[in-house]
């Protein structure tokens, strides 16, 4: 399995070398985020995970199955990143069961983003027993179970990420 991470915004492309050793690259802080994004997929167990920019960017959202996951703040950035998985990176069996509960997703996460994370836990764990391979759902059960036992310091329900 890998993880896809797709983020929208300027970057800059360049060709190095000459003759038969050309190599080319992209830089930026637009791909520095979608490497990012790359990453936070095994978080979530995603296969593919969108920005909140690159939503807004699509012309259409409604032609493709998404769903809104999390804000987080990425270590060394002051603005949070919004985070959305493309269901239609999944299998279509995985896709449906997510789709089918995404009202049961949106529940949950309003409580956890209230703090209210013994709650949140609950509503967690019962759609992660409905979808067992909904890599999300457990990874927020386990993270309301712990924010339970031990509460951020300032909960504003952007999760701060402390490794790149």
């Amino acid at each position: 399995r890998i993880g896809i991470g797709i983020h929208t915004g300027p970057l800059m492309l360049g060709t190095i070398g000459g003759g038969d050793q050309l190599d080319s690259g992209v830089v930026g802080d637009t791909v520095n985020t979608a490497a990012r994004l790359e990453g936070i997929t095994k978080m979530y167990g995603a296969t593919a995970l969108l920005s909140g920019a690159t939503m807004q960017a699509l012309s259409d959202p409604a032609r493709r199955n998404l769903r809104p996951l999390d804000a987080v703040k990425a270590k060394g950035k002051s603005e949070p990143l919004v985070l959305v998985e493309l269901l239609d990176a999944d299998g279509k069996q995985l896709r449906d069961d997510k789709l089918a509960h995404r009202g049961d997703l949106e529940s949950a996460l309003a409580a956890y983003r209230k703090g209210r994370f013994d709650e949140a836990a609950t509503l967690f764990d019962a759609l992660a027993a409905e979808v067992p391979a909904d890599g999300a759902a457990r990874a927020f059960a386990e993270r309301s179970k712990a924010f339970a036992q031990a509460p951020p310091a300032s909960w504003d329900g952007v999760l701060a990420l402390q490794t790149k």
